[in-house]
């Protein structure tokens, strides 16, 4: 049987998501999702010669947590599509996807244009974003449930990962196109519609358009209080930072 439960945004502090910078080890190989088990958090400034190598947790004596464990650090890539987890880790909620699925999602904080361009989140209309992304990640419920009695890797209990939505709507009410075929974006358009480009040292180089943070976002499920009540389809109305 399947179920669907109202999304939570109570995060389980013994976990952490990692936001490390890059996940990469031996020799800059590519670390699959929940390979790495470093942590970012430290108890204190590590000072010790055993809490400064390259790739491995700092000060972990943490005073007042018994237990954690990384569920996921930037970098590192989805074993089937070979796509990225960007960041850094902002906004992050957990809920039952089905009764056997746990599905955690977070937004990347990314600003396009002001630093590095992510690669293009493509969607249904063709139309590509860079910027900060919505991640998606599935573990299974039971194994996340004791993941803190044992010393497994989080990528023994990853069973996939995506992104949170995959049509967009701008102002106008209109689905997003590609900027060749005269689509439109919020940060981009005035109230006629005319796009005003950015200047040439901030051109979006591979990209239609690009996505600010996502802080004031607000995911509505599809049925929410019941079968037939609140909204046909699982929306996600934004508000970029």
């Amino acid at each position: 049987m399947k179920i669907r439960t109202s999304r939570t945004a109570i995060w389980m502090a013994t976990l952490l998501f990692s936001s490390t910078t890059l996940a990469y080890a031996r020799g800059h190989e590519k670390m699959t999702l929940g390979q790495v088990t470093a942590l970012i958090a430290e108890a204190s400034t590590a000072d010790e010669p055993s809490e400064l190598q390259d790739g491995k947790s700092g000060d972990t004596n943490f005073p007042f947590i018994g237990n954690m464990k990384a569920i996921a650090t930037v970098g590192e890539v989805d074993k089937m599509t070979g796509k990225a987890l960007t960041g850094y880790p902002d906004g992050q909620a957990a809920w039952l996807q089905d009764d056997d699925t746990v599905r955690v999602a977070y937004q990347s904080e990314s600003y396009a244009t002001m630093g590095k361009q992510t690669y293009g989140w493509q969607m249904k209309s063709g139309v590509t974003f860079t910027g900060s992304h919505i991640h998606w990640i599935d573990y299974n419920r039971n194994q996340f449930a004791n993941f803190l009695n044992n010393i497994n890797a989080t990528n023994t209990m990853v069973e996939g990962s995506g992104h949170l939505f995959y049509n967009i709507y701008n102002q106008f009410g209109e689905a997003v196109q590609p900027k060749a075929q005269g689509g439109t974006w919020g940060n981009q358009t005035l109230p006629n519609g005319t796009v005003v480009d950015f200047n040439d040292d901030h051109k979006l180089t591979e990209d239609d358009f690009f996505f600010e943070s996502f802080c004031g976002a607000f995911y509505e499920p599809a049925h929410k209080y019941g079968k037939g009540i609140g909204l046909e389809d699982d929306v996600c109305i934004t508000a970029e930072e």
